[in-house]
């Protein structure tokens, strides 16, 4: 298997993270990685403002 990930931030401070795994054989970074980081991301600023 391999994963990508990006941290969750609550500040400056990671508090969490979202990973996608896949199989080694099918994994090609590039294709997951710009959801994987947008969903990071929503979820920072989420913690950010409060909801």
């Amino acid at each position: 298997m391999s994963c990508i990930a990006a941290p969750v931030f609550d500040g400056p401070v990671a508090v969490a993270a979202v990973s996608v795994a896949v199989p080694r054989g099918r994994f090609r970074p590039a294709r997951p990685a710009p959801a994987v980081r947008t969903a990071a991301l929503g979820m920072s600023r989420a913690l950010r403002s409060g909801s």
